[in-house]
């Protein structure tokens, strides 16, 4: 997987969080916003079985609405469906894993639990540490690039150490499955931005003349958080 930024303002998907709002039975997550011109599409399309190929359930989703009262052939109703499909897409494989908790832990215990809570218990704190960061990057630029590369790094926020995991590798959590090898880009130019390749977890950085320069390129590559194949 190669990320080039910046391509991409969709927002992150819901769907991390809903695995353990399930677990304690919460309210899931309403459709994330990228979605919606795909619902729209969907639920404009007259034909229902091309619509079940896309949203598998859509047809008996919207046969129960049916039954409710609502109207099937309205495009709110079925764009209301299609929302239901995706948020509930992963009941078959949660499910269990909620009675599996619930099993050994008790439904009282794992009820009374917050889904943040239950997700830093299974994954840890959400942001790395600085200390975190450096141990988990072998960075081979040469000097005097070197040096303004921690310092840009070391000026960003814990969520931003983050971001740039998951820019580099597509984790966002400490500890990372492999280190994240920083290397300069000889074949680009100061105008260019980082180019990682999450698969190795690498990134290659072009050799900016300025401490300004490393910090403002630095930031606008994390926020490239979506994966594109090249």
């Amino acid at each position: 997987m190669i990320r080039r930024p910046p391509r991409s303002t969709l927002s992150s998907s819901s769907a991390a969080s809903d695995v353990y709002k399930r677990q304690v039975e919460d309210s899931l997550s309403d459709v994330d916003g990228h979605l919606k011109d795909m619902l729209l599409d969907t639920a404009l399309l007259s034909d229902d079985e091309e619509a079940a190929e896309i949203f598998p359930g859509f047809l008996a989703r919207l046969a129960e609405m049916k039954r409710d009262g609502a109207g099937a052939d309205d495009i709110a109703t079925r764009k209301e469906a299609a929302s239901w499909c995706i948020v509930h897409m992963l009941d078959k494989q949660l499910l269990p894993l909620r009675n599996g908790l619930q099993r050994v832990l008790g439904r009282d215990v794992v009820m009374s639990l917050d889904w943040r809570a239950l997700e830093m218990m299974v994954c840890g704190e959400p942001h790395p540490s600085f200390e975190q960061v450096k141990a988990s990057i072998n960075c081979s630029l040469p000097e005097p690039h070197a040096t303004m590369f921690w310092k840009a790094l070391e000026g960003l926020t814990p969520e931003d150490w983050g971001k740039f995991f998951f820019f580099c590798s597509s984790q966002r959590r400490f500890p990372l499955n492999r280190k994240i090898g920083v290397f300069p880009d000889p074949r680009s130019t100061p105008n260019h931005l980082p180019v990682a390749s999450t698969c190795f977890s690498q990134v290659r950085i072009p050799l900016y003349p300025t401490q300004e320069a490393w910090t403002a390129k630095l930031k606008e590559a994390i926020e490239c958080q979506q994966m594109e194949l090249a």
